[in-house]
């Protein structure tokens, strides 16, 4: 798990444990670029454990290896290090046939609710952009 402290001007601290957002800025190079795609992410990722979930129960493998590795690579654009992890493990599972694929979509969805909801502290925290 990841775990940013962020102290601006106003001495506010801001402590993120699923978002890697010192990683993040410095790959974008700037914090404004960073925040404004992390922003994003709840718009395009955030039904993605109900998703992932449908494909499981109707069996659909493809689609499902396709939601895996579509939110692999989109929490690895936001620095969100664990549901990366995560997406990739249920990726690797669905290839292998491995029984463990339920557990890793409730894990998964566990972690989505985790960023969406640090997503949305810190949309709230808007000073901190």
């Amino acid at each position: 798990m990841t775990s940013t402290v962020i102290k601006e001007k106003d001495n506010t601290i801001f402590q993120t444990n699923h978002i890697s957002i010192s990683s993040g800025v410095e790959t974008f190079g700037n914090k404004e670029s960073f925040f404004k795609m992390l922003f994003k992410f709840p718009t395009y990722e955030a039904d993605a454990g109900a998703k992932i979930k449908q494909a499981f129960i109707q069996q659909d493998v493809r689609r499902l290896e396709i939601l895996a590795h579509t939110l692999k690579g989109t929490a690895s654009v936001i620095h969100a290090i664990q549901l990366q992890s995560l997406a990739n493990e249920l990726e690797s599972a669905i290839k292998d046939r491995s029984a463990n694929i339920g557990y890793l979509i409730k894990m998964l969805d566990k972690e989505i609710g985790a960023v969406l909801a640090e997503i949305a502290k810190l949309k709230d925290s808007s000073h901190l952009i």
